[in-house]
């Protein structure tokens, strides 16, 4: 689509006429592709498109996506903006507006967001005021009710009390190991260090019984 094509094709048009074929264009457009959102709806609820040999195992979402390069929420929220508006509504507001209200806002929402807008800007201002929130948990109840008595108290002292003298008692363990284990280390390498400084000498030989035989050729 090149411009200076579309000037030939256009520059002689007075504005008004223009707008009156963009509008006339945008209908047929609608019209068009409500007749393909009815398609789509009878391929899903048929299970049609299975027949097709290379999908017979496989979801209408991955149909959809492999036809079409659409999403399911995407088919979803637009089928249902045709299926419940009619055609002014959508000219006026767009069927990308539409398909967002029902799809961010839920059906109902959308109802009353299509009669009140205007315009696009309008049905969008509506769309943040009235999008779906998640719903309210209730709080987590508390781990100690209000009423506890104060002889609940005690028995939660009494235990506290109990597990910080198994931790100590543990952690005094823990020393006495270590302690061991230190005294072995420094066993160890007093032993290494003798045998390192041993040396074979005659005397050293006679101080453990072997006596060295003094003749030499």
């Amino acid at each position: 689509m090149k411009l200076s094509e579309l000037r030939k094709m256009y520059d002689a048009e007075p504005v008004e006429v223009l707008g009156e074929k963009a509008k006339a264009m945008n209908t047929d457009v609608i019209s068009r592709e409500r007749d393909l959102y009815g398609l789509l709806f009878y391929l899903e609820k048929t299970n049609r498109f299975r027949e097709e040999q290379s999908y017979s195992n496989s979801t209408y979402s991955d149909w959809l996506r492999d036809k079409l390069g659409m999403t399911y929420p995407q088919y979803h929220s637009r089928r249902m903006a045709y299926d419940l508006f009619d055609e002014p509504a959508i000219n006026t507001l767009g069927i990308g507006t539409v398909s967002r209200a029902i799809r961010v806002c839920g059906a109902k929402k959308a109802r009353t967001i299509v009669k009140q807008a205007e315009t696009p800007l309008q049905a969008n201002e509506l769309i943040k005021e009235n999008r779906k929130r998640p719903p309210i948990r209730p709080a987590a109840k508390p781990l100690i009710e209000r009423n506890v008595t104060a002889t609940d108290f005690r028995a939660l002292e009494k235990e506290a009390a109990k597990l910080k003298a198994t931790i100590k008692a543990q952690d005094e363990y823990i020393q006495q190991l270590e302690a061991q284990v230190e005294k072995l280390k420094a066993t160890v390498k007093r032993y290494r260090d003798k045998e390192d400084a041993f040396i074979f000498t005659p005397e050293a030989l006679e101080s453990v019984g072997i006596v060295e035989d003094a003749a030499v050729a």
